[in-house]
């Protein structure tokens, strides 16, 4: 059951890590939505790995700046099947991911602007960190049933090769969108409007 957990670790908002002392590595999630981390840890986790979600930084604590959000993370305890997922590569977690996968993604590290030049119309993006257009479209075509995948690109001139994003084109983002409606908590729902 950890698969899910192992997946979103490689795509999304989490990190392996490994104490010293220990043999097996923890997953460290991190969001300033307490609820999605509730959501993640009721659908990600087997019960018998959980660990309470906790505050990693107030707001308003020293060291803070005063804008900033109360930041929550969740870990789960450190078992031998969470290291099974330490080296995959970011094709190899989506060999193995679906459509619930992709919305999970897209949640934690995606984005959707409203379009001033066309109306009701939005860009969608994913950033994806330093992967290519080749290690996430040959996965994404089977999993969206489409070619029609938009392109990756540096975010912005100066930005390097570890800072991209995934423009996703109306046809791939409504099924994603759609995925990821249904399990967003009311407040990241403005992630996923009706198109």
């Amino acid at each position: 059951m950890l698969e899910r957990a192992l997946i979103n670790t490689i795509l999304g908002d989490a990190h392996f890590w490994k104490h010293p002392e220990s043999r097996h590595h923890n997953i460290v999630w991190t969001s300033v939505h307490r609820s999605w981390l509730e959501w993640k840890q009721q659908n990600l986790l087997p019960e018998d790995v959980r660990l309470p979600i906790y505050v990693q930084r107030a707001a308003g604590s020293l060291g803070c700046f005063s804008n900033a959000k109360t930041l929550y993370a969740m870990k789960c305890r450190a078992v031998p099947e969470v290291d099974l997922g330490i080296n995959w590569s970011v094709s190899e977690a989506l060999q193995r991911a679906d459509s619930l996968d992709l919305a999970i993604w897209y949640l934690d590290d995606g984005c959707c602007v409203s379009r001033k030049d066309t109306e009701n119309s939005y860009r969608v993006t994913i950033s994806v960190g330093s992967s290519t257009a080749e290690d996430i479209f040959p996965q994404a075509m089977r999993l969206l049933g489409t070619s029609d995948l938009g392109r990756v690109y540096k975010n912005n001139s100066r930005a390097s090769e570890k800072n991209k994003s995934w423009i996703i084109p109306k046809t791939a983002a409504v099924q994603i969108l759609a995925v990821a409606r249904r399990i967003a908590p009311p407040e990241m729902q403005y992630k996923t409007p009706l198109w």
